[in-house]
């Protein structure tokens, strides 16, 4: 029988393994904590990665300069380390 550990392990190697697929059911653009919650990381962690060119986002001035961030660079330095 699996541990609490072990399950916990099994569900994130899953997750990252069914990640491609579940790609096209994710919006394009999202709000900061969409962002952070689909890369599993901190807001301070996206930001950094946002500042540094890693991730591409677009500040909204309507929203208060609230970030709007771009799901395919999510993916891409997830998968690389980089962007394209």
């Amino acid at each position: 029988m699996l541990n609490r550990d072990d399950l916990d392990l099994l569900a994130a190697r899953l997750f990252h393994m069914l990640r491609p697929h579940l790609v096209n059911h994710t919006p394009k653009w999202m709000s900061m904590a969409e962002a952070c919650e689909y890369a599993r990381m901190s807001r301070d962690t996206m930001t950094k990665l946002i500042d540094e060119g890693h991730v591409y986002a677009k500040k909204l001035a309507e929203k208060g300069g609230k970030y709007i961030i771009d799901r395919e660079t999510i993916d891409c330095f997830l998968n690389n380390g980089r962007v394209n």
